[in-house]
């Protein structure tokens, strides 16, 4: 992994990083072995002699909890003191400290078990967010989802859970495969940009390929199937009731076109359509007759607002709709006969 520039490294050491380059830091430190390690704190130690930087950590909030975990793992007590100017020996003695206890502290060396800590994000109709991971992977969810992702990772693997639909775009590390959790499946990947699709109340999950190269497993009644390596303008299709599985092409706007406000319904029934328009716009959507789920829709829509996109449905189906709204905030649309 390429090393990061001496500014960074001297923000690190006087623990100045945010979450993210705190994150480039501690991946680059993982990818070195012991000797490697060593060489690069020898390499810092005279900037402390030097007085080039100043060792603020033992006024960070997380230095007490680090320093008394790096405690546990060298099974011996050490006494710190707090002073304003530190001797060269408690200088070394802190930086090595430092920096050992956070690569045990979030799993990065040592065999020692830990609990992970997790971050989630939840999306609500009518809203999308986008999440940057320390590691630089950029993860867009749609309305209606929640993302589960740790705060750090380990050295053998990064880790999500799914519900509901989300576009990721994730850094390449060919030591550290990408997982992806969603209901029955899971998608591993090294560095791609893809799309996965996994409501809990659908019965269908999808996981659309842009870029590079996926390989989905999955999991229906009970039984694993056999793994699907996915390659660019490809889908993998799995029915949660049935367990049949597809692959089939798809056009790239209709699988991830909601991060853009874009809307290709091909022939889609009304009732998967006012699904995807509820999403989008947290509107409710009602058919005051189950007879109109079925009826199809064919039509493309491209950062339209929200009642032109109405008008245009109520044009080809030949329907019309009503509202319903509480101080003047719009709550629902009824489509009828």
């Amino acid at each position: 992994m390429k090393k990061p520039n001496n500014d960074l490294i001297k923000k690190f050491i006087e623990n100045r990083c945010n979450e993210y380059e705190y994150g480039q830091v501690m991946l680059y430190l993982g990818s070195l072995d012991k000797n490697e390690l060593d060489d690069f704190l020898n390499a810092h130690i005279r900037e402390i002699e030097d007085g080039k930087v100043e060792m603020d950590t033992a006024d960070s909030p997380d230095f007490e909890d680090l320093y008394s975990k790096i405690n546990s793992f060298r099974r011996k007590e050490i006494i710190f003191k707090r002073r304003p100017i530190y001797s060269i020996a408690a200088s070394i003695a802190i930086l090595l400290i430092l920096s050992t206890a956070v690569l045990y502290y979030f799993g990065i060396v040592g065999d020692k078990p830990k609990t992970i800590a997790w971050n989630e994000k939840t999306t609500g109709m009518g809203q999308k967010a986008i999440i940057t991971l320390f590691d630089g992977t950029t993860i867009t969810l749609n309305a209606d989802s929640k993302l589960k992702f740790p705060k750090f990772y380990g050295n053998t693997q990064r880790e999500v859970y799914l519900e509901g639909e989300a576009y990721f775009e994730v850094v390449h590390n060919s030591d550290i495969p990408f997982i992806v959790h969603a209901g029955n499946i899971s998608t591993r990947v090294l560095g791609t940009k893809f799309d996965v699709k996994a409501y809990p109340r659908e019965n269908e999950m999808y996981v659309s390929l842009i870029e590079g190269k996926v390989k989905v497993s999955s999991k229906s009644n009970v039984l694993e199937k056999e793994d699907v390596v996915l390659h660019p303008s490809k889908q993998f299709m799995l029915n949660k009731i049935t367990g049949e599985e597809k692959i089939l092409p798809f056009e790239k706007d209709q699988a991830i076109g909601w991060k853009n406000n874009v809307f290709r319904f091909n022939d889609m029934p009304l009732s998967k359509v006012i699904v995807e328009l509820e999403r989008a716009f947290g509107i409710e959507f009602v058919l005051a007759d189950s007879a109109l789920e079925q009826k199809r829709i064919t039509a493309n829509f491209e950062h339209d607002s929200f009642w032109t996109i109405i008008k245009v449905i109520r044009k080809i189906t030949s329907l019309e709709f009503k509202t319903e709204a509480d101080n003047g905030e719009l709550l629902k649309v009824i489509f009828y006969k």
